[in-house]
C-alpha cells in the first residue's frame, strides 16, 4: 500500500503551504496535486529546496520555466539538498509519522495479518489505496492546521500563519503562465525527460464508466463513516472503521464489477 506525500513549507515564516498526498513515488503527482495549486495561489518562490530523490524532478522543470518570474533573480531557481541536513520541512516527519503513517500503516498490517486483505489482487491494492489516501489527507491537514496556528518556542512565540499575512511579498501566478500537469509532462519529455502519468496504485474496474463510479461512491457514504470519522477511530488506536471501509470498498467494487 504505498503513497508519498509530499509536504510544501515557507522557511522563512515555517508555514506549511501545503501537503499532498498520492500513490507510490509519482512524479506527475507533485505538480498536478501540489505545486501548481501552490504557485496560482501563493506565488513563486525565489528558490526551491528540495532533496535528491527523484519525485520532484517535475516540480523543478516547471519552477526553472517560471524562474524569471521571481522577485529575487539573484538566487538559483532550486537547490537539491540531502535529507541528512535536517532542513525545517525534514523536522515535521516525526510527528506526521507518529500522528498520521504509523496508526494507518497499523491497522494494515493488522488486516494483512488477519488475511483480510491481499496485496497482491490489483483489484484490492487499488481498494486499500483509494480508502487509505483519503483518510492520510484527513490527518496531514490536521497536522498541517495544528502546525500553522502553534507558537513557535525560540522564535519569539511567533506563528505560522500570522507571519505568513503579515510579511507574504509574493503574488499569485497568473494560471494561464503556469503550464497544467499533463502541459509539464509533455514538455519535459520534449525535453528529454521521462516519467510516467500514472498516479494509480492497482486497477479499478469501474475506472471506464462515471456512472458505475457514482454508484459505488453513493452505496459506501450510505454504509460507512466519513474519512474524518474514519482518522479519528484510527488514532484513538481502534482502527475497525478502516478495516470496515476498506472492507466494504473492495466488496462493493467487485459486486458493481461483475
Amino acid at each position: 500500500m504505498a503513497w508519498k506525500t509530499l509536504n510544501v513549507v515557507d522557511e522563512k515564516t515555517k508555514e506549511e503551504q501545503n501537503k499532498e498526498t498520492f500513490s507510490g513515488g509519482n512524479l506527475y503527482g507533485s505538480v498536478k496535486l501540489v505545486f501548481r495549486d501552490v504557485l496560482i495561489s501563493e506565488g513563486i518562490w525565489d528558490t526551491v529546496r528540495v532533496d535528491h530523490g527523484t519525485e520532484a524532478c517535475l516540480m523543478l522543470y516547471v519552477q526553472d520555466m517560471l524562474k524569471d518570474l521571481r522577485q529575487n533573480q539573484a538566487c538559483m531557481p532550486y537547490i537539491q539538498t540531502a535529507s541528512r541536513k535536517n532542513l525545517p520541512a525534514e523536522r515535521k516527519w516525526p510527528e506526521v509519522n507518529q500522528r498520521v503513517v504509523y496508526p494507518i500503516k497499523e491497522v494494515l498490517v493488522r488486516m494483512e495479518n488477519g488475511l483480510l486483505i491481499n496485496r497482491l489482487d490489483v483489484l484490492e491494492q487499488f481498494c486499500i489505496s483509494f480508502i487509505t489516501l483519503n483518510v492520510v489527507k484527513v490527518g496531514l491537514q490536521r497536522v498541517m492546521d495544528a502546525w500553522n496556528l502553534h507558537s513557535i518556542e525560540g522564535r519569539n512565540n511567533r506563528i505560522p500563519n500570522i507571519v505568513a499575512n503579515n510579511t507574504n511579498r509574493l503574488n499569485p501566478v497568473d494560471d494561464s503562465l503556469v503550464p497544467t500537469a499533463d502541459e509539464a509532462v509533455s514538455l519535459y519529455s520534449a525535453a528529454g525527460g521521462r516519467i510516467t502519468t500514472d498516479c494509480q496504485f492497482g486497477i479499478d474496474p469501474l475506472a471506464e464508466d462515471e456512472t458505475l463510479v457514482r454508484r459505488r461512491e453513493q452505496h459506501f457514504s450510505r454504509n460507512n463513516s466519513s474519512f474524518s470519522e474514519i482518522y479519528n477511530n484510527v488514532v484513538s488506536g481502534n482502527g475497525s472503521f478502516l478495516e470496515q471501509a476498506i472492507l466494504d470498498f473492495i466488496s462493493l467494487t467487485r459486486h458493481i464489477a461483475n
